[in-house]
């Protein structure tokens, strides 16, 4: 997954926590908890999944940030100094 779709992925998701809380609030305003109770457990699923993303989104962005400021590094194998 590319950083474009990262940012749609994180788009859809955030539409999606945002439309299951409106509901759980019709709902607990009609006195429907079990429904209300829900949607609410969605919406904490909705928001483990974009906090997936943005650690993702991270991951390309970091790169990037610390070649601006001019911090140089380099891949190094874990384990190439072990017999």
């Amino acid at each position: 997954m590319d950083l474009k779709q990262i940012n749609q992925q994180i788009t859809k998701e955030n539409a999606c926590f945002v439309d299951l809380l409106v509901r759980a609030d019709v709902y607990r305003s009609r006195d429907e908890w079990e429904m209300a109770q829900e949607l609410l457990m969605d919406a904490i699923k909705s928001l483990n999944a974009l906090r997936v993303l943005e650690k993702r989104k991270q991951l390309y962005t970091m790169p990037r940030y610390l070649q601006e400021i001019g911090v140089t590094a380099e891949v190094v194998k874990r384990y190439a100094n072990q017999s």
